[in-house]
């Protein structure tokens, strides 16, 4: 199994109340083709002592590679229904990730090796920043 394990620091500039999409960046390494399973393990908590990590909860995306593809860039990304919900984030919380390839799964038929680099989140921004630095943020 390949895997890292990636924390994410949520921003002051986050939308409250929207979700978080996990995802990868990767590239195959050869022109062959099939399709590669990525697992993405996380688990959130609220900073400044307010929560405890829940236990963590994995997503599974199966990213086809359809055509001769060696060094293209491709980008994994968790669906609407597998985005992280908003109910535990705002600033200063933490996302926990573990990413990996889930190559002995039958649903991963690439037969080589992939090369990831990056793991990231995308999320709504909308502003520069918080007034202060610890709850309450907006006040």
């Amino acid at each position: 199994m390949n895997q890292v394990w990636c924390d994410f620091h949520i921003n002051h500039d986050i939308a409250l109340n929207t979700k978080i999409y996990p995802h990868i960046h990767w590239c195959p390494i050869t022109n062959r083709t099939g399709v590669v399973r990525w697992g993405i393990e996380y688990t959130v908590a609220k900073g400044h002592g307010q929560q405890a990590f829940h236990e963590p909860i994995t997503i599974y995306i199966n990213h086809p590679v359809n055509q001769p593809s060696n060094l293209v860039h491709y980008i994994s990304e968790a669906t609407e229904e597998q985005a992280i919900p908003f109910t535990n984030i705002e600033p200063d919380s933490f996302v926990k990730t573990r990413i990996f390839r889930d190559a002995a799964h039958p649903n991963d038929t690439f037969p080589d090796r992939i090369h990831a680099w990056a793991c990231d989140l995308h999320y709504q921004a909308v502003r520069v920043g918080t007034k202060n630095k610890a709850p309450n943020f907006f006040l």
